[in-house]
């Protein structure tokens, strides 16, 4: 039977532990609210759920593409419908949209029912039709990270005629390269290429791509024979280890490939940087000056794991236009990569130099552009407006994980704080942050009830709910609530980052680094200060994901007694940047358990969820028991 908020919460909050090593009753119940809210932070950007809400079958051959409206597609005008996906939850929305496609597929096994009748049975060849009309059109490909594909998946985009090829996530390896440039031929023979059939009408073709974050390394075609995939990947190490923000990184990765930057755009035609397609040995394919060219509308259907959703930086913007320029990679280089980029690839800093001076040369030689004239070269794509022949829609974000996340905490009885979703800089310092935050609110209300964030509170969705929980109050008030105040959920969205020297040794990621961090700052930290331990607090960091770093590990939910029940020098691994082999130690929650030696009982502040086929950056919850 379910229980309410209030009864899941008749401990005693003087109930300590009979050490400091264990957690108070108060800490394991708050833990377990921990890992139900990011548990459903997660659920909520499913990228199947995220497809079927933004994508939706009308009169069973209109696509229709958004919510409120949106614009709809007429499946039986295209004669080819190509599915490209690529990023860590490029699988699930393939599925899921191919789904929706063929949603009118009869379910009737006409050889294996002899029993119908003639009306069941011309009803049945009618819905045959239908779906045939739909599904022999289909055609594509997805590239996704090792082992984030399920064979239910591979088998069901498979019996449509859509290749799944796994790659390597971070760094990309010969296999991303490889479907990459199968892709992006895909992509660039459905502009291209015509039939016999195709001499008096144009072909139309529609274009469906899932965008994921992971896509910067699955979709990888550096621009052969200058930047060699070795070259790529060194550059991409240095990235990662750098402490760059991905909006600066992917700056950098799109001068250095071909299919960043609108690069797949560009295959299509659609977009205007023709020198994506000069510079490339990727775009091969021959057209007939006898045949009309295809018409061709593209639709992105992007998850977006980049704070603030811009559509140029996702999976380092393929279908979008790069607005950045050469110098602006080139500065990025000089002055934040020391020293001075030197550590670069030779064949990347010559690349990145020529494309800067290149650009200075042309913007000399470039004559004043007259009112109304065009960019680029004249497109041989109809002259209908660029943005109705493609469409891009924001199918999942990280605000929606956030959204859910204090969803789930109001639920639980907790007064939900949205701190914002944008959060970026060093994961050490955005820990110590969180943990000032939680003791600011747990040594409440005396500061909090003339300075507080506002004088009401608002649920999830904004309405109001009420006064603020330290509004201040009369002293007849203030100590008729001074044993009732609200529980507190911090709860933040975005990525931070971790600088990781050349020589580091260590394993773990951004949000396990994060915890550690909080662990010591309400531990070890203040007992050194001669402060007492913070208690009654729990901190959770996570990665979408599922995989934070080249772990096995999403994150970690920690308290102040984290490093009192873990052996081993937590100082030490947070030095050497190993947090994944410190955490993943296990330990018992109290001494019953301690005492019966139980296996099963063993626990571990790492949080394992497995990869979870999604990827909208991280979420971070801090729950605090003030009284």
């Amino acid at each position: 039977m379910a229980t309410t908020a209030t009864n899941r919460r008749n401990y005693s909050n003087t109930n300590l532990a009979e050490d400091d090593s264990q957690q108070t009753d108060c800490e394991q119940q708050l833990t377990a609210d921990c890992l139900e809210i990011v548990q459903n932070a997660i659920a909520v950007v499913n990228p199947e759920a995220a497809i079927r809400t933004h994508c939706r079958l009308r009169c069973q051959t209109s696509l229709q593409i958004g919510t409120n409206g949106g614009v709809t597609y007429d499946l039986t005008e295209f004669d080819q419908i190509l599915v490209v996906a690529f990023g860590k939850a490029s699988s699930g929305m393939a599925t899921s949209l191919v789904q929706i496609l063929v949603s009118n597929e009869t379910t009737t096994n006409h050889a294996g029912n002899g029993n119908q009748n003639n009306n069941n049975d011309n009803d049945n060849d009618d819905n045959n039709r239908l779906y045939s009309s739909i599904a022999h059109k289909l055609s594509g490909l997805v590239i996704v990270k090792d082992d984030h594909a399920t064979q239910a998946q591979v088998d069901y985009l498979t019996q449509y005629n859509i290749s799944v090829r796994e790659a390597s996530h971070p760094i990309p390896d010969e296999r991303s390269v490889e479907a990459t440039r199968e892709l992006l031929q895909l992509v660039h023979q459905q502009a291209t290429t015509t039939t016999a059939d195709d001499n008096h009408h144009p072909p139309k073709r529609l274009i469906l791509v899932c965008i994921s974050g992971g896509g910067s390394a699955l979709l990888c075609a550096p621009y052969a024979p200058h930047i060699s995939l070795s070259d790529l990947r060194q550059t991409n190490t240095i990235l990662l280890q750098s402490g760059l923000s991905i909006q600066e990184m992917n700056v950098i990765r799109k001068k250095l490939e071909v299919v960043k930057g609108g690069g797949l755009l560009a295959a299509t035609g659609l977009g205007d940087d023709h020198n994506k397609i000069d510079n490339s040995d990727d775009y091969s394919t021959a057209t007939s000056s006898h045949c009309p060219q295809p018409v061709v509308q593209m639709v992105s259907l992007v998850l977006s794991d980049v704070l603030g959703d811009p559509l140029d930086l996702i999976a380092s913007g393929p279908t979008v236009r790069d607005t950045s320029t050469w110098q602006e990679a080139w500065d990025l280089v000089q002055q934040k990569l020391p020293p001075k980029g030197a550590e670069l690839p030779e064949a990347v800093l010559h690349w990145l130099q020529n494309g800067k001076d290149k650009e200075a040369e042309d913007q000399e030689k470039k004559p004043p552009q007259s009112v109304g004239e065009g960019h680029g070269r004249h497109n041989k794509q109809s002259q209908e407006p660029e943005q109705r022949r493609h469409q891009i829609c924001l199918v999942g974000n990280n605000a929606l994980a956030v959204e859910s996340a204090a969803q789930t905490a109001q639920r639980l009885g907790y007064h939900p704080i949205v701190l914002g979703t944008q959060f970026q800089g060093q994961a050490q310092d955005m820990a110590q942050f969180l943990v000032a935050m939680g003791q600011h609110i747990q040594q409440g209300p005396s500061i909090l009830q003339k300075y507080s964030l506002g004088g009401s509170s608002t649920n999830a969705t904004g309405e109001a709910t009420g006064t603020w929980p330290w509004k201040e109050q009369q002293p007849q008030q203030q100590q008729q609530q001074q044993q009732k105040r609200p529980r507190i959920a911090l709860i933040a969205g975005g990525e931070t980052t971790v600088t990781i020297p050349s020589d580091c040794q260590g394993k773990g990621g951004r949000n396990q680094e994060l915890a550690l961090t909080a662990a010591l700052a309400m531990g070890p930290q203040r007992v050194a200060s001669g402060l007492p331990r913070l208690r009654n607090i729990v901190m959770a960091s996570v990665g979408t994901d599922g995989t934070d770093g080249p772990t096995d590990a999403a994150g970690a939910v920690v308290d102040g007694s984290t490093t009192l029940r873990l052996p081993g020098q937590a100082v030490v691994a947070l030095q050497q940047h190993d947090a994944y082999h410190y955490l993943a130690q296990t330990y018992y929650n109290n001494h019953d358990q301690k005492a019966n030696r139980s296996l099963a009982a063993l626990s571990s502040p790492l949080i394992r969820t497995g990869p979870t086929g999604t990827n909208v950056a991280d979420v971070m919850v801090v729950l605090i028991d003030p009284n």
